[in-house]
C-alpha cells in the first residue's frame, strides 16, 4: 500500500484536527493513548516529532487507521456509519428496551474512563 501525503503535511496540526473531531480533551487522548498530556502538547504544537508507535497509538486511541491518519478522506464519515447501524439495530426494540441499551452503554463509558 502507497500513502500519498502532500509535501508540508503536520503531524500534530492532523493530531489536533482529529483529537477536536472526536471531542476529546488533551488529557482523554493521551490517557488513552498511553503518552503524557506534555507529551501530546508538544506535538500538536510542533515542538516535538511523534514516532510512527507514537501515532499508531494515538490512532488506537481515535478509533482510527494510519492510513486514515495520512489521509484527506474525513474520518467522521465512518462515525456517522457507525452511529447509523447503532441506530438500525435499536429500531425494532421497545422503549424499555432501548433504555436498557443506553443504561450498558453509559456503564461501559464509564468503565472506559476509569
Amino acid at each position: 500500500m502507497v500513502i500519498e501525503m502532500e509535501n508540508n503535511f503536520n503531524c500534530g496540526e492532523r493530531i489536533k484536527e482529529l483529537r477536536k473531531k472526536h471531542s476529546l480533551s488533551q488529557e482523554r487522548l493521551a490517557l488513552n493513548a498511553g503518552i503524557t498530556p506534555a507529551y501530546l502538547g508538544l506535538l500538536e504544537r510542533g515542538k516535538r516529532n511523534a514516532t510512527v508507535v507514537t501515532i499508531e497509538r494515538i490512532c488506537g486511541a481515535l478509533g482510527i487507521t494510519l492510513n486514515e491518519f495520512f489521509s484527506k478522506t474525513d474520518c467522521s464519515q465512518k462515525q456517522d456509519d457507525i452511529g447509523e447501524q447503532i441506530k438500525s439495530q435499536l429500531s425494532g426494540l421497545s422503549d424499555d428496551e432501548k433504555s436498557a441499551v443506553l443504561q450498558l452503554v453509559k456503564q461501559v463509558v464509564h468503565l472506559k474512563e476509569m
